[in-house]
């Protein structure tokens, strides 16, 4: 009897765990991200669609990968940074004292730096998990913004 009860609440944990999960769909994403005051647009321009998101001073992009009718296995946040003073140790100095945005440098007439953040959405969990992801990569990619020197240090408060 203590067995049936245990499976019987068991099987009630998870009926109410999966109605309250969301797939991972790129407009499912979109719409979540709308629900957080931003404003994503869904582009879905040859295979792949990814999500433009402006954002204050910055514009990040949101690509999905390993989509299998519609749901998507992994997400990376992306965003790209170009000025004069963006050099291949600005970005190694970046790699070497961050921990989660990984970022690269491109060669070019002006320095050019991409940053990336990958997450893999923990299947039938609720839309909203993926919320500290979003918050972390708002707050390091802000960072990686003023390491890179496009955006100004904000004015500390004493």
């Amino acid at each position: 009897m203590r067995n049936f009860c245990l499976a019987a609440i068991m099987a009630a944990l998870s009926l109410s765990a999966g109605a309250a999960s969301a797939q991972v769909t790129p407009q499912a994403v979109s719409d979540w991200l709308s629900a957080r005051d931003l404003s994503p647009e869904l582009v879905t321009e040859g295979e792949d669609p990814f999500i433009r998101v402006p954002d204050g001073n910055l514009t990040w992009l949101l690509f999905f990968y390993g989509c299998d009718a519609g749901t998507c296995e992994n997400l990376q946040f992306g965003a790209g940074f170009t000025n004069d003073l963006i050099t291949f140790d600005t970005v190694n100095a970046w790699n070497r004292d961050r921990r989660f945005l990984k970022a690269y440098f491109e060669a070019g007439e002006e320095g050019s730096a991409i940053v990336q953040y990958d997450l893999m959405p923990t299947p039938g969990a609720p839309m909203d998990h993926l919320g500290d992801h979003l918050e972390m990569w708002r707050g390091a990619l802000n960072d990686f913004a003023v390491h890179v020197g496009y955006l100004q240090p904000a004015a500390t408060q004493d």
